[in-house]
């Protein structure tokens, strides 16, 4: 759901005995969007945290931690040199918006005491952050606009701070026949649409997703549009909406989370009909409901970013290395005319006495064809035995070529496997802390970058290879990237232990603890499976896999990481097996 205005008041409601008259210890512009106000008083100390990102815009509690980039941003070191050591003495909100005011008691130039407000704008596209004075001049915003940007106000220091323009909306708390003549009265409004769209553009703090949980709530269709709505209809929306302004202006929410699969993927300031077939549980405090979502949220979009940015970066490598082969298996081609060079010198040598200098070609009978003919063209320039020796160096320069283009080509092809392998070990990849190894791969590789990946604090030791158990009860590992498939192919599997990879296609190492076992072939099956699924064949049929001891895969000197030689295998056809749809242990 989105930060609507009724999740905004549960948080300032929650917030505001904790935080009121609270010393500010220090302030963090952790992103160009976000701000963490770090408070003490009698009771705690916490972080507060503002975000004015066109997505995630937010205000609420929070006990996540967070990395500070090295050099502080202007607005952060503003904020700090006006805030910090204030004492935070009132929140307000803008009834029925995303607006909110953070009043502090703080000190000028002149160490007279006085008010200055940090108003958070929760605006989509232009959600801002901005400090203002005791004179209503804006001192600095976390986001500027200009009057190019911005025909109704501009946000730059020096300049009288103007609050957004109001939306012109009716407030919820209205009666029947005021709902009516809204929703009724407008010829902007065509009756065949849904009312659950209409409520949002007319009725103040309603969201899209509340609007469609008063429609269902009211005992309506969700789809019921304008051209069905009777005074019986139009009653129960309004009592909804009445019921809605009654919990808003007393404070009367029960916030509420909502899980897939254990996962926070929403919340609300209050139980919706609208989920009640799905996993919503009661919050312990909005605040605490919304940090749960966010952190969750907004470490799958960092995720989400990195993975697009490593792929986008390897791509074009890619790329450039596949038009480069296929420029150098030009070049090959054209290097296998040194047969026929040779074979020009040869019949030019055979037919000496024929020749002459100053003429452009001649014809001779093919010695290698009997019974065919073939024109050879000349330099009239040069003599007959010139010709020929041009001939013979022409072949042995294409010779000479022909073996430095193909020792290229086996160096480029065997990079463009490497590539590959990175490239499906950042498709298998499901979290951050799986892309920070692929990323110092990279880095080794390319030298692109100067920081890696973070993984989280907690989670600071590299990942071990994912594990799954066979139907037969035999451990199969699989390696999350070409360095962990060194690992775990070279030094953690014995020799006896069975090794399996798809079949000259990118993808993981695969393998069976037999722990001194013979390993049965319904696990070798199920283990070549998940070797296709994780490999860049996962949405084809009949994939191949090769499977052998562990003792039979060599690495060669000098080799990349991940890519080894192996002998005296086997193979299998299977369709790949998503291993998570089976079973994992932890």
């Amino acid at each position: 759901m989105a930060f609507d205005c009724f999740v905004l008041a549960n948080s300032l409601m929650e917030m505001k005995p904790l935080i009121t008259g609270a010393k500010i210890n220090k302030i963090s512009q952790i992103d160009r969007h976000t701000l963490i106000i770090r408070y003490h008083n009698a009771h705690n100390n916490g972080k507060l945290l503002l975000c004015a990102h066109p997505q995630n815009g937010r205000l609420h509690l929070t006990e996540s931690n967070f990395n500070n980039p090295q050099q502080p941003p202007l607005f952060c070191m503003v904020a700090r040199k006006w805030l910090e050591s204030s004492t935070l003495i009132n929140v307000l909100q803008t009834p029925y918006e995303r607006v909110a005011e953070l009043q502090f008691r703080c000190r000028n130039d002149l160490g007279d005491s006085i008010i200055c407000r940090l108003i958070i704008e929760i605006m989509g596209k232009h959600s801002n952050i901005i400090l203002v004075n005791n004179g209503g001049i804006i001192i600095d915003g976390i986001h500027h606009y200009n009057s190019n940007l911005s025909r109704y106000r501009e946000v730059l220091p020096g300049i009288p701070y103007i609050p957004p323009p109001p939306q012109q909306k009716t407030f919820p708390s209205l009666s029947e026949e005021q709902l009516a003549e809204v929703l009724l009265t407008d010829d902007n409004i065509a009756l065949d649409q849904s009312v659950a769209a209409i409520l949002p553009k007319h009725i103040a703090g309603i969201s899209p997703l509340l609007a469609q949980n008063i429609v269902i709530e009211s005992g309506l269709k969700p789809e019921i549009n304008l051209n069905q709505l009777g005074q019986y209809e139009i009653s129960r929306i309004a009592k909804c909406l009445q019921n809605l302004a009654h919990r808003y202006d007393t404070n009367d929410f029960s916030p509420t989370i909502l899980y897939h699969e254990d996962m926070p993927i929403d919340f609300a300031a209050f139980p919706l009909v609208f989920w009640c077939s799905r996993n919503q549980k009661q919050a312990d405090s909005i605040n605490a409901a919304i940090d749960e979502h966010y952190s969750v949220l907004e470490h799958q979009q960092l995720f989400a970013k990195e993975k697009r940015e490593l792929n986008k970066y390897l791509q074009k490598h890619i790329s450039r290395l596949q038009k480069k082969i296929a420029a150098k298996e030009a070049e090959l081609a054209a290097s296998e005319a040194g047969d026929d060079y040779q074979k020009y010198g040869d019949l030019l040598a055979a037919n000496l006495y024929y020749l002459r200098k100053g003429i452009n070609q001649v014809e001779l009978d093919d010695l290698f064809a009997p019974g065919k003919s073939l024109i050879i063209p000349l330099d009239p320039s040069l003599s007959p035995q010139e010709n020929i020796k041009r001939y013979y160096y022409r072949c042995g320069k294409c010779k000479k070529a022909n073996t430095i283009i193909k020792q290229q080509l086996d160096e480029d092809n065997q990079i463009l496997s490497y590539l590959l392998s990175i490239a499906q070990s950042i498709e298998d990849s499901s979290s951050i802390e799986e892309l920070a190894p692929i990323e110092d791969e990279m880095n080794a590789l390319f030298n692109i970058r100067n920081k890696a990946i973070k993984p989280k604090q907690n989670n600071s030791q590299p990942l071990p290879p994912r594990q799954y158990l066979s139907q037969d009860g035999f451990a199969i590992l699989i390696g999350r990237n070409n360095k962990q498939n060194d690992r775990l192919t070279l030094k953690q599997a014995a020799g006896s232990d069975i090794w399996l990879h798809a079949q000259k296609i990118p993808g993981s190492h695969v393998i069976i603890k037999s722990e001194g076992r013979e390993v049965p072939i319904t696990t070798i099956w199920q283990a070549a499976s998940y070797a296709a699924w994780f490999s860049k064949a996962q949405s084809g049929n009949n994939v191949p896999v090769d499977y052998t001891l562990a003792a039979q895969v060599k690495k060669p000197n000098g080799a990349k990481p991940g890519m080894v030689i192996y002998f005296q295998q086997k193979t299998l056809y299977v369709e790949p097996v998503d291993p998570q749809t089976i079973n994992e242990t932890p």
